[in-house]
């Protein structure tokens, strides 16, 4: 997947003259959270990439462009092809965070309301409707789960969208997202342990092959150097 730096770009396409702000910016919101979920996972955390948005004039299209060796547009169509054409399986560098931005965009798709919407990509067009939304809530079900802990580097820390954080688990050698409680304190004591290894206990998800992807941190300490 990796190779020579390629521009890419994401389109987010309303099909209509006017839309509402509010479900404008989710979608926009939603979009950019899965574009940078997929980018986190085909990078391993470590290729900082800066998407940057552009609007075409006399429309209500937003482009998400950037420089990468990483086909993430490709990644992107893929999974969400997958998922709007029924199949359950998680998409490959789709991870729950990414799944729930897929929820998102589908449920906003409304062409009765006046919200027509796909996504577009070098003159090819993706529909996200309810159908993928559908399949992205079962792909998140775990096969799995259980109280455990996991060591590794933090690796991401995002205050947005939303606040995210990814362990490079030492295990297992896999990203697994993180998810915190709302905790001012927890957050400040996360952010300071960027870059370092840690260790994290409480509930974990597995996928189908053991590994774990979602924890839902209870308790969390940075370890010695």
């Amino acid at each position: 997947m990796e190779g020579k730096m390629k521009k890419q770009e994401i389109c987010l396409y309303i099909k209509s003259p006017q839309v509402r702000a509010d479900k404008f910016m989710s979608c926009l919101h939603a979009l950019y959270g899965l574009v940078r979920s997929v980018t986190v996972e085909m990078s391993g955390g470590t290729e900082k990439i800066t998407w940057t948005i552009s609007v075409e004039k006399s429309s209500v299209k937003v482009a998400l462009t950037a420089l990468s060796p990483f086909d993430i547009q490709g990644a992107v169509f893929s999974g969400i092809g997958q998922l709007e054409n029924g199949k359950t399986q998680r998409p490959r560098y789709f991870t729950d965070d990414g799944l729930e931005f897929v929820q998102k965009l589908g449920k906003s798709n409304d062409p009765k309301g006046g919200f027509p919407m796909a996504l577009s990509s070098n003159g090819t067009v993706q529909l996200v409707s309810l159908a993928a939304a559908s399949s992205a809530e079962k792909a998140m079900q775990p096969d799995k789960e259980s109280y455990g802990s996991l060591r590794g580097l933090l690796g991401t820390v995002s205050v947005w969208p939303g606040f995210h954080v990814v362990i490079h688990d030492e295990a297992t050698e896999r990203n697994v997202h993180c998810v915190f409680a709302d905790d001012d304190q927890a957050e400040r004591a996360v952010i300071d342990a960027f870059g370092s290894r840690v260790a994290a206990w409480g509930k974990i998800h597995y996928r189908s092959d053991g590994t774990p992807s979602r924890l839902y941190v209870e308790t969390f300490k940075p370890l010695a150097k």
